[in-house]
């Protein structure tokens, strides 16, 4: 079950928009551009997927809570070619790529958790549960770019 924080940031069509949701299972509250893992209740045997929120909402018309979500890649969701050419030498295991790539969900269709990404040189004292991210990457165009300092 969730809940939402504060009062509306705004209106737009059918949807009404939040900066941050509570949730009472694990007393956890997230918010707008924070970094989080998701995990769909039907794939909950394989690794979480990690992803940015973009906009959090209700959506007028269903009465029900979404989530708007900008994903990071995984290591292993990059072409093998195109790591050979990995613009800062090899990616670490945990490193992920903040992608352009976004989606849209129902909040209770996802089990949501924090998730730790660092923007640093290296993973020296990288936790297990934590992520690295130094570079975007394009699916679409099959490119890696630098970090924006404004997505940070």
């Amino acid at each position: 079950m969730f809940s939402w924080v504060g009062e509306p940031t705004g209106l737009a069509q059918h949807k009404m928009f939040y900066s941050a949701v509570h949730f009472g299972w694990n007393n956890t509250v997230v918010r707008v551009g924070d970094d989080v893992t998701l995990q769909f209740e039907d794939h909950l045997s394989s690794l979480p997927a990690v992803a940015r929120i973009e906009t959090l909402w209700v959506d007028r018309v269903r009465g029900v809570g979404c989530l708007t979500v900008r994903w990071y890649y995984r290591v292993q969701d990059v072409p093998e070619a195109l790591l050979a050419g990995f613009p800062l030498g090899t990616p670490v295991p945990n490193e992920i790529f903040l992608s352009e790539v976004q989606g849209e969900f129902e909040i209770e269709a996802v089990v949501i958790g924090r998730a730790t990404v660092v923007r640093a040189e290296s993973d020296a004292g990288l936790m297990p549960n934590e992520y690295l991210s130094r570079v975007t990457f394009s699916p679409h165009r099959l490119t890696f770019g630098p970090l924006a300092a404004s997505i940070l």
